[in-house]
This record gives C-alpha cells, structure tokens and sequence, in this order.
C-alpha cells in the first residue's frame, strides 16, 4: 500500500497526486503512520477469523464512485457506465447500456 502524502511534483505521473495536493496541508509522518498502524490492528480480526464476506463487503462500500454515473475508456472508446461492485477474483463489475460487464485489470479505466 503506497500513500502519498507531501509530494508535490508528479510531473512524472500525469494522473498522481496526493493528500497535500489535494487538501493544500502538511502532514506528519508518523501520525499518519499511527493511524495506519492502528486501524490495521483494530481490523486484523476480519482475516484471522476468515472473515471474507464482512471484508469484500466493507471494501465494496468504499469503492471510489460505486453507483455513480461515470466515464470510462473501453477498448480505446469513451463510454458512460457505473461501477457496481469488485469481486473476490479481482475483477470490476461495470454496468454498461444497462449490462452488468466484468472487467480484469486494465482492461478498462476510469476517466477523473
């Protein structure tokens, strides 16, 4: 898990930013480490307890614009669709035209 935090220049990366960028702040380091560490440890639980559906169901509630009408590239084309869920395998479920569409990897890319 990478976190950029007071990086500034992503001339390099088109698409990168980060929590500075984003908010105009400054963050402390090992705060922002605390807080990792202990929300890791406070949710460790779900995966020593094999608890895979309460953890797929948590990260399908925070997918970045999960039921939102939003643009995407598809095999080169600009197309509308929202994104309906991710699965245990890894793929993204699109609804595209009304058809629930699963994707692997870089096989489509939302535009933001």
């Amino acid at each position: 898990i990478g976190v950029n935090l007071n990086q500034t220049d992503f001339n390099h990366l088109p698409k990168g930013t980060s929590l500075a960028n984003e908010t105009d702040k400054v963050y402390d380091i090992m705060t922002i480490l605390e807080h990792i560490v202990l929300t890791f440890k406070n949710e460790y639980y779900l995966i020593e307890d094999k608890n895979f559906d309460e953890i797929s169901s948590y990260y399908n509630n925070k997918l970045f614009r999960k039921d939102v009408i939003s643009t995407f590239i598809k095999n080169g084309v600009e197309v509308k669709g929202i994104i309906r869920e991710a699965t245990n395998r890894g793929t993204l479920i699109v609804e595209i035209d009304n058809e629930r569409l699963e994707f692997l990897h870089k096989q489509i890319e939302l535009v933001f």
